[in-house]
């Protein structure tokens, strides 16, 4: 458990509390997380580790993202 601010987004939190396991030498194989802590930075840097993150990936909800699903309509 980790305490943040409260304006702290909760993708920051991630990689500190895995930093901190692994300077305690309790690093996990793997962590269960909800859809505000990861990022595709994250997930990559933690499976060069050898730690598995299942999570959902946020949507991208971008302009190019939304033109991109728009113009496979048939």
């Amino acid at each position: 458990m980790a305490t943040t601010v409260s304006t702290a987004p909760d993708v920051t939190a991630a990689a500190g509390i895995q930093q901190r396991l692994t300077e305690h030498r309790v690093k996990s194989g793997g962590h269960y997380l909800d859809s505000g802590y990861p990022s595709a930075d994250l997930v990559a840097a933690a499976a060069r580790e050898g730690i598995t993150m299942a999570t959902p990936m946020p949507a991208d909800h971008s302009a190019q993202a939304r033109a991109m699903r728009q113009s496979q309509v048939p």
